[in-house]
């Protein structure tokens, strides 16, 4: 895997139109492997960081042997760790589509929808190491996230209104410390901070 520690990041639109000054926070995290829901893998420790995500975005590599049941296995791993977090909105996000021929790459397609895992227009084509599609990654990514609900003014128990300071992009991952699993393999304890998720917390 590429990530291995969770990374929070802002993407501004203005990268893509110099008119456009909407901006989005989003969060890479590890891959996750089979097991993921019990322990297993780097994924499994910061789940618990994307539950506040309205959105999942699925990154899928299409060189792989079997790009569909890497995905079923997230699939799986997210519901048995949160039916919540599996209910979610998401996007599939093809990958590597520079390595395959638009054959192969239509075939892959084809598999996806026609076993109704996603629809064609939730399953987007890109190549990170090109930088095909990227712009069109995001213009989508931007219009689904406009059309979200707004997010709700937090109550405290004295009922003293608190607002969300959604312009807040700072952001810090430290080491903590490391330790050993029931398992006997050695795990890293991170600790992020970000002063918006301060806020809703």
């Amino acid at each position: 895997f590429t990530t291995l520690t969770p990374n929070l990041g802002m993407v501004s639109m203005k990268k893509f139109s110099k008119d456009d000054n909407f901006s989005f926070t989003v969060t890479d995290i590890p891959g996750l492997i089979e097991g993921a829901s019990e322990g297993k893998g780097l994924g499994f420790e910061f789940l618990r960081h994307i539950t506040r995500n309205k959105i999942l975005l699925h990154l899928i590599d299409v060189t792989s042997i079997d790009p569909i049941s890497d995905y079923l296995t997230i699939r799986k791993e997210l519901k048995k760790y949160s039916e919540e977090l599996a209910n979610k909105e998401e996007i599939i996000v093809l990958n590597k589509i520079d390595a395959i021929d638009e054959t192969e790459l239509e075939k892959l397609i084809k598999k996806f929808v026609t076993k109704k895992i996603t629809t064609k227009k939730n399953l987007l084509t890109i190549s990170a190491l090109t930088g095909k599609n990227i712009p069109e990654l995001a213009f989508y990514l931007a219009d689904k996230i406009k059309k979200l609900p707004q997010e709700a003014v937090i109550i405290e128990e004295e009922s003293n209104e608190i607002q969300i300071d959604k312009s807040a992009t700072s952001f810090e991952i430290i080491f903590i410390r490391k330790k050993t699993d029931s398992n006997g393999k050695e795990r890293r304890v991170w600790e992020i901070k970000c002063t918006r998720l301060e806020q809703l917390l």
